[in-house]
């Protein structure tokens, strides 16, 4: 998962889209790839400003940095990342689930 800096979000744009295909395959392989790699790319261009990465001085746990990604909306008032969202609750279910 570090691939995808889950840990540390604020280096998303040092990234390639493999780890999301990757993801796609293991945890979603009912999504189209298509998506979640243009959703991606649209992540990796939003500002940081766009989301805080910290929560009282520390960075935020991972679940709840992409809780909050999840909450973004369009200006239509549709979800941002509604593909990317499916592949990372998949992802934080499988983690869970073998905890």
């Amino acid at each position: 998962m570090t691939c995808l800096c889950l840990n540390k979000p604020s280096k998303r744009d040092e990234l390639t889209y493999a780890p999301i295909v990757h993801m796609v395959e293991r945890f979603a392989p009912l999504v189209d790839q298509e998506i979640p790699k243009e959703e991606f790319e649209d992540y990796q261009l939003m500002e940081d400003t766009e989301i805080d990465m910290e929560e009282g001085g520390v960075q935020k746990y991972v679940d709840r940095y992409w809780g909050e990604i999840m909450k973004i909306k369009t200006g239509m008032k549709q979800m941002r990342f509604p593909s990317l969202a499916q592949v990372m609750i998949a992802v934080f279910q499988t983690a869970t689930e073998q905890c």
